[in-house]
């Protein structure tokens, strides 16, 4: 349907559940993400609109609606931006609150359990193909901060 809008949080992880269901095809079991479609069946978002993202092999991200939280594994570095007050996640909307850093933190770690879980079961551990950045992507999240 052209012109539809999903107002939740979405990803490249919901692409297959939408095609499998605009298709007609059962979505597996397996299978993580959700159909982007209104009225596309009753499969909920299993994550409640988390996304977890790994960024190459020392990067990794816990995007929600309010806030993204990323964790430098190299450097034990976390930063988790509010992104009701700055959706460019910039450092002038960083989060201090420390009811709000536990709870970040709480749901990326619980995110992270449950996606190694995940892929324990199905691909014997494997979580997909590495990700390469190109010298000036990697330059532009080093600018950020994120490298």
């Amino acid at each position: 349907k052209r012109g539809v809008e999903v107002a939740e949080q979405a990803g490249i992880i919901d692409i297959a559940p939408t095609i499998l269901n605009l298709c007609g095809l059962e979505i597996p079991a397996w299978m993580q993400g959700r159909p982007l479609l209104p009225g596309s069946g009753d499969r909920t978002d299993t994550a409640g609109g988390e996304v977890l993202l790994e960024l190459g092999p020392e990067l990794k991200a816990l995007r929600t609606n309010p806030y993204k939280l990323i964790f430098n594994l190299k450097q034990l570095q976390t930063i988790i931006f509010d992104l009701d007050r700055g959706p460019g996640e910039t450092y002038q909307h960083l989060i201090t609150s420390p009811e709000k850093w536990d709870e970040a933190n709480l749901k990326f770690y619980s995110r992270l359990a449950s996606d190694r879980s995940l892929a324990e079961k199905y691909r014997g551990g494997e979580t997909g193909v590495p990700v390469h950045l190109s010298e000036e992507e990697s330059a532009r999240l080093k600018s950020l901060g994120y490298l």
